[in-house]
């Protein structure tokens, strides 16, 4: 078997390449009559033609399939929870869309469905609440050190607490990260109003 599939696999790559000569052939033999760049856009609109052709083809019989549902699995799968749910006394033939049974059963949903339409109340406009939840911010702030004052240190600054001060970082902290050249990066912090 796989020999075969080989020597398939062998015959397809000759069989391109065989269209290919072919539509070298064919614009070849136009530009006897023609220029050549225009004798290979003829042939590439002929393409063009077939291509659309067959995907105008190809949709309209995709759309024709739609809705692709499984609907026999469907109807399985409604039989057997019909037959769970009531046992033997379950009909089948509310499940057949042809069906008597099915259009009653298809009315009388439709009319507990309306009457339960009537007897729910308006829906009312959503509305914002008066007193809105806090909203987190995020803030940093700078604070210069005098030890070095060329390189600003970031502290966590905090509305929630009114006696929290800024942590500053100490001066060799300051300097050891000078002496790497490392920014300092700014700490988020959860601010609410």
């Amino acid at each position: 078997m796989g020999i075969a599939g080989a020597f398939v696999g062998v015959a397809l790559i000759f069989f391109s390449l065989l269209v290919i000569a072919l539509v070298v052939a064919a614009i070849l033999g136009l530009a006897t009559v023609m220029p050549p760049w225009l004798a290979a856009l003829v042939v590439a609109a002929a393409f063009l033609l077939i291509i659309l052709i067959g995907a105008l083809i190809a949709f309209r019989a995709f759309k024709g399939a739609m809705p692709l549902v499984p609907e026999k699995t469907i109807r399985g799968i409604k039989h057997d929870l019909g037959i769970v749910k009531e046992g033997t006394s379950f009909d089948a033939s509310i499940l057949d869309p042809s069906s008597e049974a099915y259009k009653a059963a298809e009315a009388a949903k439709a009319a507990a469905a309306e009457k339960a339409k009537a007897k729910r109340p308006p829906r009312q406009k959503h509305t914002k609440p008066s007193n809105p939840p806090p909203q987190a911010k995020l803030s940093c702030s700078a604070v210069w050190s005098s030890a070095a004052s060329t390189s600003p240190t970031f502290a966590i600054s905090s509305a929630s607490s009114s006696t929290s001060r800024p942590r500053e970082k100490s001066s060799a902290t300051l300097r050891a990260k000078a002496r790497r050249r490392t920014p300092v990066r700014c700490r988020q912090t959860r601010r609410f109003q």
